[in-house]
């Protein structure tokens, strides 16, 4: 890790991880979601900006509940992977309007390299995920 970019990790995060179980009751496969991880990180909101429409459409396209974000740390989580309770001081970033944390489904990752072509990071883009629950 460079210490450029642990110096900007001011976050934590809970990594979930699926595991596929078979139901008791109906038979069928599902998936059952485990902490697996709290990593640190940064995260901060990607925005969708649209330069067409009407001034109102681009407002409130910037601010429809930020469904993307950008997180990056040392640690990989991989596309099957969840993250929430993204936290800044212990308090919770992103919640929903029940006060839960936000859970978003990582869509894809790459890796940060330095100028000698390590890897010192990775930059995942989460989605918010449409099942909110665990």
């Amino acid at each position: 890790m460079s210490c450029l970019f642990g110096s900007q990790y001011v976050h934590t995060a809970d990594v979930y991880l699926p595991t596929v179980v078979d139901n008791k009751i109906t038979g069928k496969k599902v998936k059952e979601w485990n902490q697996s991880a709290t990593i640190i990180c940064y995260a901060n909101a990607v925005s969708r900006n649209s330069i067409s429409g009407s001034a109102g459409e681009r407002v409130a396209t910037l601010y429809q509940r930020y469904t993307n974000i950008r997180v990056i740390s040392n640690e990989r989580v991989s596309t099957n992977g969840r993250i929430s309770n993204i936290c800044f001081n212990d308090e919770p970033i992103w919640v929903e309007d029940d006060g839960t944390p936000t859970i978003f489904d990582v869509t894809g990752y790459i890796p940060v390299l330095d100028i000698f072509g390590s890897n010192v990071a990775y930059e995942m883009i989460c989605e918010r995920s449409s099942e909110q629950n665990i």
